[in-house]
């Protein structure tokens, strides 16, 4: 009885699973997407733009979108795709060409597009992407160290994978931009891409810090005095309710902890928190010098790390970007243990490199942040940029690199 039990407890996970919305719409993919892949009339001066799974007008799309709408807009007709209302209310009042995914206009715009360019995968332009046949570029939202989609693969899995992806993949792509040689092997690890196909641009939202930004154009609610410097701390992502409760842990203790007060009045210092999107927090009395910043707060999650005199991060892939303004990184991980148990391992990479500035308790932060801006410190942010910011595109427009590099391939067409 019991034996029955199993096979049938295990044979409706199989179902669950088989059936899961995100498998059914894998069923339904292979044949449209591949059925798109014949579409005849494709105009290769049509460029559409995605991001965050349609939901967002932000990262690298958006900087290129806008971008191209700045430099090149007669000679391509660029438009962003959205699910989401408000998001199109800001491509159209910016002046800008945008459509919902779902609308009549903007399934035509995906069935007549040249160029498709996404962040997170090919469902940022739809959960049934009509792009197939275009040109797909990923311009990808940023390469750390943690191990994700391919990489956690083995053995027979990798295979399974890899027939899954040839009929259809959520994040197929025809080009790949790398900011690095490292990170260009790092994608064909993470994505089993071509490395003839994969090139290494830089990333377009990075062209944010050759801008000259005030603190006002930032923080919409937040005034931070001239003479203050902000030490930026950015964590990445916890996974479900437990991830959440701990980093509500982490920014309580940073919140009421006096030796970081402390601190940051002494060195004229303000300490801004910004989570993840993705993270919720109930809302936390912050002190004089510490705030927890939300979404409606920033405009710009670029902008935010241009204002920045000092990064404080985790695991995130924000320190990749960071890198290139030449300031001081610290790692801060007082629950490593907690996090790789919940989630992907690191590449070795990441244990020898984060461990000349890591601290894993608020002390050790403390002690960290009172000796800013000295050599050590600096020696880090320099081999960041040696694995994952080629200095052959250093302080180049990496917008144009992409268009330049697209643009040539359509007209090969």
């Amino acid at each position: 009885m019991l034996k029955r039990i199993e096979i049938i407890k295990k044979t409706a996970m199989i179902i669950y699973t088989l059936f899961s919305k995100r498998n059914f719409l894998w069923i339904i993919n292979v044949l449209v997407f591949n059925l798109c892949r014949i579409i005849p009339f494709r105009d290769n001066k049509l460029w559409v733009f995605g991001a965050y799974g349609g939901r967002k007008y932000e990262d690298n799309s958006r900087a290129l979108f806008e971008h191209i709408y700045e430099f090149h807009k007669g000679e391509i007709r660029p438009v962003w795709l959205t699910y989401n209302k408000d998001e199109l209310y800001k491509v159209c009042e910016a002046g800008y060409e945008g459509y919902l995914i779902n609308s009549w206009k903007g399934k035509w715009i995906s069935i007549r597009c040249g160029v498709a360019y996404m962040t997170h995968g090919i469902d940022d332009f739809g959960s049934i992407p009509l792009v197939g046949g275009a040109l797909v570029v990923a311009l990808w939202h940023g390469v750390g160290f943690k191990k994700i989609y391919g990489a956690t693969y083995q053995g027979y899995k990798i295979r399974i994978m890899r027939i899954m992806n040839f009929f259809f993949s959520w994040t197929y792509r025809n080009i790949t931009c790398a900011t690095s040689e490292y990170t260009r092997k790092q994608f064909y690890i993470r994505f089993n891409t071509n490395e003839n196909n994969t090139y290494i641009t830089g990333q377009p939202r990075n062209d944010f810090f050759s801008k000259a930004i005030c603190r006002e154009e930032v923080l919409t609610d937040i005034k931070i005095p001239a003479n203050k410097k902000i030490i930026l701390y950015m964590p990445t992502y916890r996974w479900g309710k437990e991830g959440n409760f701990i980093m509500q842990k982490i920014v309580n203790a940073l919140i009421t902890n006096i030796r970081l007060n402390d601190i940051l009045e002494k060195m004229n210092c303000v300490f801004l928190i910004k989570l993840h999107p993705v993270t919720l927090l109930n809302d936390m009395v912050c002190s004089d010098n510490i705030f927890v910043l939300k979404d409606r707060n920033v405009r710009s999650s670029q902008g935010l790390l241009a204002i920045a005199d000092c990064l404080v991060t985790d695991y995130s892939s924000c320190f990749t970007d960071y890198a290139l303004l030449n300031r001081p990184i610290i790692f801060f991980t007082p629950d490593h243990l907690e996090y790789l148990k919940n989630a992907t391992d690191m590449d070795k990479e990441y244990y020898a490199l984060c461990s000349i500035n890591k601290t894993s308790t608020i002390d050790e932060l403390v002690d960290m942040i009172h000796h800013l801006y000295v050599g050590d410190l600096m020696k880090q942010t320099d081999e960041i940029n040696k694995y994952f910011n080629d200095i052959l595109i250093r302080n180049t427009c990496y917008s144009e690199n992409v268009y330049k590099l697209i643009y040539g391939k359509i007209l090969k067409k």
